[in-house]
C-alpha cells in the first residue's frame, strides 16, 4: 500500500498495525458492529464481551488465512481514523477488510483506497475481490458505483470483484 500513502492527502497516511493498535481496532471494530449489538437485548457488560470475543477470532482468523496480509492503520493528522487489510497473491488481490470511523466517513477516503487498489490491481491485471455483509447496502451501492460486480452469495455475505480492462 505504499503507493496509498501518495495519493491521499498529505495529513492522510497510513502504517503498519502492531499490538499497540489493539485498544483501537477493539474501539473501530466496535462501530462495525454497532447497529447489530442495538438489536440484541444484552447488557452492556455482556456486549463488551462478546464483541472482544468476537474481535479477538476475527484477528486470529485473519492472520492464520491469510498469513502475507497487510495490516495498516489509516492516520488523519497523525491519529487514527480507520484500518485496511489487503492480501495480494499470485491470483488476486484481496481486500479483506476497510473499516473507517464513522465521523471520517463519507470524505472520499475510502473512495481514494479502492481506487488505488484498482489502480494496482490494473497493473497487475488481476482481479480485486472481498466480501461486502449481506446487510450493508450502503457499501454493496458504493462499490457498485466504483464498477465492481457481485459474483456470489456466500451465507451473510457477497463476494465482489472488480476486474481489470484486460480480464473483462
Amino acid at each position: 500500500m505504499d503507493s496509498l500513502t501518495s495519493t491521499l492527502s498529505p495529513k492522510t497516511t497510513t502504517r503498519p498495525a502492531t499490538s499497540q493498535d489493539d485498544p483501537f481496532l477493539f474501539e473501530l471494530y466496535k462501530t462495525m458492529r454497532a447497529w447489530e449489538m442495538a438489536q440484541v437485548d444484552w447488557n452492556e457488560s455482556e456486549k463488551e464481551k462478546f464483541l472482544q470475543q468476537q474481535f479477538n477470532a476475527q484477528k486470529i482468523h485473519y492472520l492464520q488465512a491469510f498469513p502475507n496480509a497487510t495490516h495498516d492503520i489509516i492516520l488523519h493528522n497523525d491519529q487514527p481514523i480507520g484500518r485496511i487489510y489487503v492480501d495480494h497473491t499470485s491470483k488476486e488481490i484481496r481486500l479483506l477488510d476497510i473499516v473507517l470511523l464513522p465521523e471520517t466517513r463519507n470524505q472520499g477516503i475510502g473512495t481514494v483506497y479502492l481506487q488505488t487498489l484498482q489502480s494496482e490491481a490494473e497493473k497487475a491485471n488481476l482481479p480485486l475481490r472481498f466480501y461486502v455483509w449481506q446487510l450493508n447496502h450502503a457499501a454493496q451501492r458504493f462499490y457498485k458505483r466504483h464498477g465492481c460486480q457481485v459474483v456470489e452469495e456466500v451465507g451473510a455475505y457477497i463476494l465482489m470483484e472488480w476486474l481489470p480492462l484486460q480480464r473483462i
